[in-house]
């Protein structure tokens, strides 16, 4: 977020205070197994403007792409459950992406960016990322999102690709698996 003067809203030509609410839905889980609720800060692109149309009853549903993602987490935890069903001895690897994260990197279009500021004290955030409460920011990410998966599933195929050779700067940094003490028993499915 890019904080400015308050006063600067007006000098934006689709500059808009959106109001900030808390989402609770999500949850947590703590080391001890209960479970809290996540808060996170979302802006309210249904809050009803002097134009009389909220950002999110502007947006023009019908010319965004289809949204394909959704059940993809599922389908891992039942193919890991159904592995741990087949082998009950085996170790299984697995690994959790921060979606959270990858979504607020995807950067705003200026004109979107400025429709997505709050007020705190005197001044103005303006949101230069995908903001939870706009209507077209799970499409924007959807659409980023298979790009990336799109061009790995790509990489993985490419028979010229040698992945010794060619590979992330941050790859080597990555260290190797953490396994928990042979006597601890693999858990049940």
């Amino acid at each position: 977020m890019i904080p400015l003067p308050l006063e600067y809203i007006s000098y934006l030509r689709n500059g808009e205070l959106a109001p900030v609410g808390m989402d609770d839905k999500q949850r947590s889980v703590l080391p001890d197994g209960t479970r809290t609720p996540k808060l996170r800060l979302t802006h309210d692109q249904s809050f009803n403007t002097s134009q009389g149309k909220s950002v999110n009853d502007r947006v023009l549903a019908e010319e965004l792409d289809p949204l394909y993602y959704g059940g993809c987490l599922s389908r891992i935890i039942h193919y890991i459950l159904s592995i741990r069903l087949w082998h009950p001895t085996v170790k299984i690897l697995g690994g959790k992406s921060d979606i959270k994260a990858a979504y607020r990197r995807v950067s705003l279009h200026g004109n979107t960016a400025e429709s997505c500021t709050i007020m705190f004290e005197k001044l103005r955030l303006t949101s230069l990322c995908l903001t939870f409460g706009g209507s077209p920011c799970p499409n924007v990410f959807c659409l980023s999102s298979e790009l990336c998966t799109d061009l790995a599933n790509d990489l993985l195929h490419c028979k010229e690709w040698n992945p010794l050779e060619l590979k992330s700067p941050h790859a080597d940094k990555i260290g190797r698996p953490c396994y928990l003490d042979p006597d601890i028993p693999c858990s049940v499915a």
